[in-house]
């Protein structure tokens, strides 16, 4: 890397919704704060296949995810570096996915559906929180969101 040149990491993470549109996050043991089902992009993957691998391995199941993304951000949080995040549309998980779920007990201690605008600073990180909002829009525009924050 030349001189004065950031390291980015690069995640990606999938949106999975209820039937009344609600978006599931899950609670990491590691660190404060809920977050989009998803993880870091493995060298050599793509962040597609990367979110796939991500959620199976969260979640225990394999959702139907598009392979096109709804957001792409490049986030600056103030207690790290900057991340790509790409963020794929998982669609509405049915009843009897939801039952399937399966938690890996060493990384994360809970699941739930929060409504899409939740922005409490207690529960959901910045970085997430922002990450949400794009997913609203893209959403509503219909078409796929690309944003910088630097939180």
């Amino acid at each position: 890397m030349s001189a004065g040149s950031v390291c980015v990491g690069v995640s990606a993470g999938a949106v999975l919704t209820d039937e009344r549109g609600h978006i599931l996050l899950v609670k990491p043991g590691y660190k404060a704060g809920w977050n989009l089902p998803g993880g870091h992009v493995d060298e050599g993957e793509t962040p597609y296949a990367a979110c796939v691998r991500e959620v199976r391995e969260e979640l225990g199941i394999t959702p139907d995810i598009s392979p096109e993304p709804l957001v792409t951000a490049w986030v600056a949080p103030p207690d790290g570096p900057p991340r790509l995040n790409f963020v794929f549309d998982g669609g509405q998980l049915s009843g009897r996915q939801r039952e399937a779920v399966r938690l890996p007990a060493d990384e994360l201690t809970d699941w739930r559906f929060f409504p899409p605008e939740a922005d409490d600073p207690a529960l959901i990180p910045p970085r997430i929180r922002a990450l949400l909002a794009a997913v609203r829009t893209s959403r509503h525009t219909g078409r796929p969101v690309y944003r910088e924050a630097v939180l």
